[in-house]
C-alpha cells in the first residue's frame, strides 16, 4: 500500500471548495437535470492530448503525459438573445500551471506547446481558473475562490446583456465579463496543462431572452426571490423546472436557513411617470409578497 496516496485520499476528504463529500469517480451529485443542449467537439479531440467519453460529455486531458496546454469547445456557437448556462464537474485532483473553465471565439487558441492559462491569453477568450482567477487577453485578476476535485463549476453566458458570470457549487461569484453581445460565434471552452485531468459536463441548456424573461427580471434583481418561493405560482411551475439557474436557490439567499430576511422594497407603478415610486412596507417580507403574486395567478 502506497502510504502517500493514502495520506492525499484522507487530504482531499477534507478540501474545502467540492460540492460533496462523495467518492468522485462514482459521484453523481448534481448531475439530476440530464439536459445537454451541446457536448464537446469531436474534432478537437486527439488521442495523445483529450480523449472524449460519456456520449462525448466527459474530457481526459493528456492521458499520457502533458506537453503543453490543450483546449475543447462545445459542439454549437452561442446565438445573441439568448440566456446560456452550463456546468463542469471537477473529476481529478487539479494541479500544474492551469485548468480554465470559459468561452471563446472561433479564433480561439485551442492547443499550446507552453504550460499556460491558454482560456483567455488572447483577445478572443475568457476564462475562470482553478487558482481563483479571471483571465482575458493575457490579463488576470482576482475573482472568486479556487476550485478543486469535486467542485460543480458553472458558467452564465448572457448573449443580451452580454455578462459572462461564473459559478461555484451553484453559488453566483458575480459578473466577470461584460459585452460579450458583440462578439458572433462564442462557443464554451476547457482547457488544461496538467496530465490526466478528468471534467464532465453535467448540465448544458439555454432560454430566450422573451417577454416572459423580462417579466421575471424584477423578481430576481429586485426583490430577490428565489426558485422555492416562485414555483407554487402555477404558471411559473414548468418554466423553473427547465430554467432553474435563472433564480438562486433558498439556502444561497438566506444562509440562516429562516427564509424571512425582511428587507426594504421599492415598486415602479405604470401609471407613474417615470422615477416616481411606491414603497412597499419595510415589515412585508418577502413570503408575504410571494402569496399576494401567487393570488394574482401569474
Amino acid at each position: 500500500m502506497d502510504v502517500n496516496n493514502v495520506l492525499s485520499c484522507m487530504i482531499l476528504g477534507f478540501k474545502d471548495g467540492k460540492f460533496c463529500d462523495c467518492y468522485v469517480d462514482a459521484c453523481r451529485c448534481g448531475e439530476n437535470f440530464k439536459e445537454y443542449e451541446w457536448v464537446w467537439d469531436t474534432h478537437f479531440g486527439n488521442p495523445e492530448t483529450i480523449v472524449l467519453s460519456c456520449q462525448n460529455r466527459e474530457t481526459l486531458f493528456h492521458p499520457r503525459t502533458s506537453y503543453g496546454t490543450a483546449a475543447i469547445r462545445g459542439t454549437s456557437p452561442f446565438q445573441k438573445g439568448h440566456v446560456y448556462y452550463w456546468e463542469i464537474k471537477m473529476l481529478t485532483f487539479l494541479r500544474g500551471t492551469d485548468i480554465v473553465v470559459g468561452v471563446g471565439t472561433e479564433h480561439a487558441t485551442m492547443s499550446s506547446d507552453k504550460y499556460c492559462s491558454l482560456i483567455g491569453s488572447t483577445a478572443d477568450s475568457w476564462g475562470y481558473s482553478f487558482q481563483g482567477k479571471c483571465y482575458h487577453n493575457g490579463e488576470e485578476r482576482n475573482y472568486g475562490s479556487n476550485f478543486t476535485q469535486g467542485s460543480i463549476v458553472g458558467v452564465k453566458l448572457d448573449m443580451w446583456s452580454g455578462d459572462l458570470e461564473f459559478y461555484l457549487n451553484r453559488k453566483p461569484l458575480g459578473v466577470a465579463f461584460k459585452h460579450l453581445n458583440q462578439y458572433s460565434n462564442l462557443y464554451p471552452m476547457v482547457c488544461s496543462s496538467m496530465a490526466n485531468c478528468s471534467v464532465r459536463m453535467i448540465h448544458s441548456t439555454s432560454h430566450p431572452v422573451d417577454l416572459m424573461y423580462h417579466c421575471l427580471s424584477p423578481l430576481r434583481d429586485q426583490y430577490q426571490l428565489t426558485r422555492d418561493q416562485l414555483s407554487g405560482i402555477p404558471a411559473l411551475k414548468q418554466f423553473l423546472k427547465t430554467s432553474w439557474w435563472t433564480f438562486s436557490d433558498e439556502e444561497a439567499l438566506y444562509p440562516d436557513g429562516n427564509g424571512s430576511r425582511k428587507k426594504q422594497y421599492h415598486w415602479s407603478l405604470p401609471s407613474r411617470p417615470q422615477g416616481v415610486c411606491h414603497r412597499l412596507s419595510n415589515e412585508r417580507t418577502v413570503r408575504q409578497d410571494v402569496v399576494r403574486w401567487g393570488d394574482r395567478r401569474l
